[in-house]
């Protein structure tokens, strides 16, 4: 609880993932990006946040650190079979457990799935997750299986400025969680909001300005 003014309340409680997001001193070292990395952590850090620089991920896989963090535990590394383990962790986890016992309401926004098919949904009271949104078709004349056809012919002009299913997923997913991430209509407060995007994850579908680039460039590592 956070005493304000001599009375206690529960905060609301924001956990966002960016899936491969590097850090800010990659950022700033390797791609050369301190013009918008430094504004921005100025930005945060006068608006009271904690900047945490200097913390680091113990690996670079995202199942075995959200499972780890969910539940304040380590898993094995080295047994094929602990996927299975980390989707179970994640799915019932401790931490939203806990939450919900302080009288949580808890929101979940998950693009685990388009990764991982097989991942089941964490257990939540507001649960929005990649497949369960419908992916509106933006190549409703060649589908996946023409562009595949098409990329084989003279078509293929056009088909590389087509999206298919996936893609097409994505963007809505992404679209979704900027909308609703901060509507809480008919949700009694407080809540915890645990949000998982594949971004800045490939396919490099945005620009630094979230509008959609060049299908060419989707897995161009010079756009991350």
């Amino acid at each position: 609880e956070v005493q304000t003014g001599g009375a206690a309340y529960s905060p609301d409680i924001y956990y966002i993932i960016f899936d491969e997001f590097v850090g800010f001193q990659p950022m700033r070292d390797y791609w050369h990006n301190s013009a918008n990395v430094d504004p921005f952590v100025a930005f945060l850090k006068s608006n009271g946040f904690l900047v945490a620089e200097n913390s680091y991920a113990s690996t670079t896989n995202t199942l075995y650190q959200m499972a780890i963090r969910f539940n304040y535990q380590d898993y094995p590394l080295d047994d094929p079979n602990y996927q299975q383990t980390w989707f179970n962790a994640i799915a019932s986890n401790k931490a939203m457990q806990y939450l919900k016992k302080k009288g949580y309401t808890t929101i979940v926004f998950d693009e685990t799935s388009m990764g991982y098919p097989s991942a089941p949904p964490i257990l939540a009271d507001v649960s929005y997750t990649y497949g369960q949104v419908p992916a509106t078709r933006q190549d409703g004349l060649f589908g996946d299986f023409g562009i595949l056809i098409a990329d084989n012919t003279l078509l293929r002009v056009f088909s590389n400025n087509l999206l298919s299913s996936t893609y097409a997923g994505h963007i809505n997913f992404i679209n979704l969680t900027v909308n609703k991430i901060a509507e809480h209509d008919g949700v009694d407060a407080p809540c915890f909001v645990h949000v998982h995007l594949l971004l800045p994850h490939a396919p490099f579908m945005f620009d630094k300005n979230g509008n959609i680039t060049d299908p060419s460039g989707y897995n161009n590592w010079g756009n991350y």
